[in-house]
C-alpha cells in the first residue's frame, strides 16, 4: 500500500468535500463519497479513519435531496 498516496488522496477529497458544501452541490456530495470509495479501492488502501464525516455527508445530501423533492 502507498500511503503517500493515500494521504494525498484523504487531502483532496476533504478539500473537495469542503467546497462541495460550502456550494450546497448535495448531488456532487453524493457522487464525492462513491468516487472516495472507488479511489482508495483502486490502490488497495482502507478508508481514512475519518471516512465517516464523507458517509455522514452523502447521507445528509442524500436526505436534503429527498426533503425537498417535488411531491406529485
Amino acid at each position: 500500500m502507498d500511503y503517500a498516496k493515500a494521504q494525498k488522496l484523504c487531502t483532496l477529497y476533504r478539500g473537495r468535500l469542503t467546497r462541495l458544501q460550502r456550494a450546497k452541490n448535495l448531488q456532487g456530495i453524493i457522487n464525492l463519497w462513491a468516487a472516495m470509495q472507488r479511489d482508495f479501492e483502486a490502490i488497495d488502501a482502507p478508508l481514512p479513519d475519518q471516512w465517516r464525516l464523507w458517509e455522514r455527508a452523502s447521507e445528509d445530501a442524500q436526505w436534503e435531496l429527498r426533503r425537498t423533492a417535488p411531491m406529485w
